[in-house]
């Protein structure tokens, strides 16, 4: 078994690739762009149209992170309308096993059996 080579020791010619350019490699620029780039004659109103651009990209980005922020409340507000959803839920179910169980009556039922007491009450303090 071969152990590796440390780091240190590895060849700089080594065929390892690499995602940073070799830094004893001139680097020399493409002319062709360079020239047309930095030509003012080129595009005289160039500079007016990239301020123009960055100033609608500028606007889009806000736009975006504006659209973003109302999504994300619109979200917190739906997820709380159906998080209070089920609760009223649950509270109606509870309610309705209440009133199946006999543990709530209706109003109409309780006044009726109010108004009935109150006629058998005055009916015995005349018979007496």
């Amino acid at each position: 078994m071969d152990s590796p080579e440390p780091v240190s020791r590895i060849k700089l010619d080594s065929k390892i690739p690499s995602t940073f350019p070799n830094p004893q490699t001139p680097i020399t620029p493409p002319d062709e762009s360079r020239s047309s780039a930095d030509s003012p004659h080129h595009h005289p109103d160039l500079s007016n149209e990239v301020a123009t651009l960055s100033h609608k990209l500028i606007r889009a980005i806000n736009h975006q992170t504006d659209l973003d922020d109302m999504l994300a409340l619109t979200r917190h507000e739906l997820d709380s309308a159906r998080q209070r959803n089920r609760e009223l839920e649950a509270y109606v179910k509870e309610h309705e096993e209440k009133l199946i169980k006999g543990e709530l009556l209706w109003r109409s039922e309780v006044e009726e059996q109010k108004l009935q007491l109150m006629a058998n009450l005055a009916y015995e303090q005349q018979q007496r």
